[in-house]
């Protein structure tokens, strides 16, 4: 296992312990859930945390596309990860997602949220276009782009070659 791969196992042992320290003093607080078992209101708090934020992130993943193409999408991007956080099982998870739900706070991550999502963007709209270091597919001729289904013709000349017709696309001057 990689570096990486430990890491990633130390980090999720930690948060294990940190999830079920915190479970323990919930549990162990002084009879203010009334009759019940002292062990019934953390998990009660757990299931329904984690029905708001699946139905959070399924809420907020749909406005994310819109909210990109205006540039504002870091808000929701957080507001995405403080669902996750609240729908994974824990109590301190959950406290954590509901202090990035406030507006305050989601808006001081925004700009954090606004770099992952143009990451994610460029990432996954490379691979659609070819891949490459460039973004993907460019006609010839553009700086760094590859050449293109027809190497050597311009895009307008395609259809010329097929039809035999030529249409000027070139804007006239006055």
């Amino acid at each position: 296992m990689g570096k990486l791969g430990c890491l990633a196992g130390l980090l999720l042992v930690v948060l294990i312990a940190i999830e079920s320290v915190v479970y323990y003093y919930a549990a162990q607080m002084p009879r203010l859930w009334g009759g019940l078992p002292d062990y019934f209101v953390p998990i009660l708090v757990m299931i329904v945390t984690t029905v708001i934020g699946v139905i959070l992130v399924r809420r907020t993943i749909t406005q994310i596309p819109l909210a990109f193409m205006s540039g504002k999408a870091g808000v929701l991007v957080i507001r995405a990860v403080a669902g996750v956080l609240l729908a994974l099982p824990g109590l301190a998870s959950d406290v954590v997602g509901l202090i990035l739900l406030i507006p305050g706070v989601a808006f001081l991550f925004g700009s954090l949220g606004n770099k992952i999502v143009a990451s994610l963007m460029k990432h996954f709209l490379g691979k659609m276009m070819g891949g490459g270091a460039a973004g993907g597919f460019a006609f010839p001729g553009m700086p760094g782009g590859k050449p293109g289904a027809f190497p050597g013709l311009q895009p307008d000349q395609r259809f010329a070659r097929k039809t035999g017709k030529t249409y000027d696309v070139k804007p006239d001057k006055d």
